[in-house]
């Protein structure tokens, strides 16, 4: 019985090794993952294939200097959107913000 086991385990290795061999490398996604905050924001744009990843870009927007938050909510709308419409990522990851 041992033997059926340790062949079946090995059996569902081969095929999980074989999908991402075969599968996963032909997979490219771009992400754009996002920090919220109105004073900082940060944010990282990244390149995933298969189970290997690049950074494509990452940076700051400085909020501070900006005194109303209408402001601040403009700035992250024009700069996410420039970061959007350069990169066109295929997900997008945001931080839930806490208090």
């Amino acid at each position: 019985m041992w033997e059926v086991c340790q062949q079946a385990h090995f059996f569902v290795l081969f095929i999980f090794n074989l999908y991402c061999n075969l599968k996963a490398p032909s997979i490219e996604k771009i992400i754009l993952g996002v920090d919220p905050g109105t004073n900082v924001m940060g944010y990282g744009v990244l390149k995933v294939k298969g189970n290997k990843a690049e950074l494509m870009a990452m940076g700051v927007i400085e909020l501070k200097k900006y005194a109303s938050h209408y402001l601040r909510l403009g700035k992250i709308f024009e700069r996410i959107t420039s970061i959007i419409e350069s990169y066109k990522p295929d997900e997008m990851a945001i931080e839930a913000p806490f208090f």
